[in-house]
């Protein structure tokens, strides 16, 4: 399954995009000088992309067939199962609108940046495609200071709303919240 939904015209001129995304995975990256073959792979991936008035555009999201069976512990995590990943399009069948995707926004936005952007690129990779990549932003790195330590996506979430974040390992879920954490550290300029 996915789906792209266009809430705005098809004439960006000069428009200035922010992309803000997600991605659930087969497992951790492992130690870098592990081959390519032995890394994990992207189950899931959620992009909304949001005007210079922090006002969403569009939106993207699949799921991705991976080819193999996944781990008991990441579906305990995620929710994602075999099945729903079963009649899914594996990622080279949407790597070239991924990247134009990618490479249309002006700022890249993440929690976890250095995760989300090394699973993109090594499922770029095994497609033989280099992301010309925009400034790159994330919200974990951005509010490190705060406590001296990395809060994840959904105590960054209760901090900042004081509200409880459900619905997290799920890519559309997590960009939707970003997506309000992103906003609100722009408006107390911390990102």
């Amino acid at each position: 399954m996915d789906r792209f939904l266009d809430s705005g015209s098809d004439d960006w001129g000069q428009l200035v995009m922010i992309g803000v995304f997600d991605c659930e995975t087969t497992g951790l990256i492992k130690n870098t000088i592990r081959p390519l073959s032995k890394q994990p792979k992207i189950t899931e991936i959620a992009f909304i992309r949001l005007d210079d008035d922090l006002k969403e555009i569009d939106r993207f999201e699949s799921f991705f067939n991976v080819g193999e069976k996944l781990d008991e512990k990441i579906t305990k995590i995620t929710s994602i199962t075999d099945e729903m990943l079963a009649d899914a399009p594996q990622f080279g069948a949407k790597a070239l609108f991924l990247q134009e995707f990618v490479e249309e926004c002006d700022t890249i936005v993440a929690h976890n940046l250095a995760f989300d952007y090394q699973m993109l690129k090594f499922d770029f990779m095994r497609c033989d495609i280099v992301l010309a990549w925009p400034d790159l932003r994330c919200t974990l790195e951005a509010t490190e200071h705060w406590h001296g330590y990395r809060l994840s996506q959904a105590a960054l979430y209760e901090e900042l709303f004081d509200k409880t974040f459900e619905g997290a390992h799920r890519a559309i879920n997590d960009v939707e919240a970003l997506v309000e954490i992103y906003v609100e550290l722009k408006r107390r300029g911390e990102i």
